[in-house]
């Protein structure tokens, strides 16, 4: 099992609309840098995108997920490390 920790870029506010930026540092150096977004926090984005009659949301890294908690985050981290899927996302070594 790879050994991994998770820094928060920010509080979660609202675990119901929000969206955070989490770095990934693996003990091989690699940091990854997933944005998490709830489903209601994308779609009030894309609402929110919509001055010239097109709503859309782009963001790199993006995971959506139903509800925003410290649990989920590590939880979805867990999954990525272990399938080695987190290596699908923009790596930078330190």
């Amino acid at each position: 099992m790879s050994r991994y920790s998770i820094k928060y870029m920010h509080p979660i506010q609202d675990q119901h609309d929000d969206n955070i930026d989490v770095e990934v540092a693996l003990e091989t150096g690699e940091r990854f840098f997933p944005s998490f977004f709830t489903l209601a926090n994308v779609t009030r984005l894309i609402r929110e995108s919509a001055p010239n009659g097109v709503g859309y949301l782009w963001a790199a890294q993006m995971i959506v997920v139903e509800q925003l908690s410290q649990d989920v985050v590590e939880r979805c981290i867990e999954d990525l490390v272990q399938t080695g899927e987190i290596r699908y996302f923009a790596a930078f070594d330190t």
